[in-house]
């Protein structure tokens, strides 16, 4: 597999190597939960998130990445399922939520269109169903990271947003990221949402201009920042009393803002507004 990786091979031979790590971790993900520790369980998950993060764009340069995808749901299932889960302070928690954090680190790259693709239509269409699998493991990813996970999408974000020139494919692969966890996502007032939605990063994109990898891709995060504040009670204070006021009255403007967008008022975002 090193060797396939190094010399981006996608060749036979690694191709029946996938598929043979792929069913042998789906056959085996209550064992391999029980013995995260164990250097042979270690490597062979070295394995199955090094054909994750299969060099290249798949359905173009590569056909592993994909078949790796169902793994990850059922290994998390397994894991929600041990005698450790939820274990801040657990040798097991702490191996299994590095691998989530590596795993996240992987698809962010993966999910990521080039900036001039050139594609035929059904490369495009293929990538795009790809990246809606992804979207699947995020949210396994999710349930065993939570805040981590959250503050792993959203800081990188804020910096990349800062700097010019910005790598907008980047910033649209990361909110599509986020997009994907949208209904997992807590309730409550939480710091890396309340980051989110203010004006260091929903401030900060595009609604006109040529910054297509965002705007293309449905501005996706102004539907998860409805969704979000329409979750909360009435009385919820949507941000925390830490961040500054100032903070809190952009963030407040740059979520009406998206709630007012012109795109949300037809279907399928109209009946999400208030008063519906």
């Amino acid at each position: 597999m090193n060797q396939a990786v190094a010399s981006e091979d996608s060749g036979s031979v690694s191709h029946s190597v996938c598929k043979l790590i792929t069913a042998l971790g789906e056959h085996s993900t209550q064992y391999l939960a029980a013995h995260l520790n164990e250097t042979n369980v270690q490597k062979f998950m070295e394995v199955a998130l090094g054909y994750t993060g299969f060099p290249g764009w798949y359905g173009i340069d590569e056909e592993e990445s994909e078949m790796v995808l169902p793994f990850w749901y059922l290994l998390e299932e397994a894991l929600l399922d041990a005698d450790y889960v939820g274990d801040q302070n657990g040798e097991l928690w702490g191996v299994a939520k590095a691998i989530y954090l590596q795993l996240v680190r992987i698809l962010q790259r993966k999910v990521t269109w080039p900036a001039e693709p050139g594609w035929a239509k059904d490369q495009r269409d293929k990538f795009s169903n790809y990246r809606r699998d992804v979207g699947d493991a995020l949210i396994n990813a999710y349930y065993v990271l939570r805040d981590e996970m959250l503050r792993e999408l959203v800081e990188p974000l804020v910096e990349r947003l800062a700097n010019e020139p910005v790598d907008w494919e980047c910033v649209e692969a990361t909110l599509h990221n986020i997009k994907a966890i949208q209904e997992a996502l807590p309730v409550d007032p939480n710091p890396s949402l309340a980051t989110l939605f203010g004006p260091r990063v929903l401030g900060r994109l595009p609604r006109a201009g040529t910054h297509r990898p965002v705007r293309a891709r449905g501005h996706p995060l102004e539907t998860t920042a409805i969704a979000w504040v329409l979750k909360l009670p009435p009385t919820a204070q949507l941000w925390p009393s830490r961040v500054p006021t100032r903070e809190r009255v952009r963030a407040y403007y740059w979520t009406l803002s998206a709630m007012s967008s012109p795109r949300l008022k037809s279907p399928p975002y109209a009946e999400m507004q208030p008063g519906r």
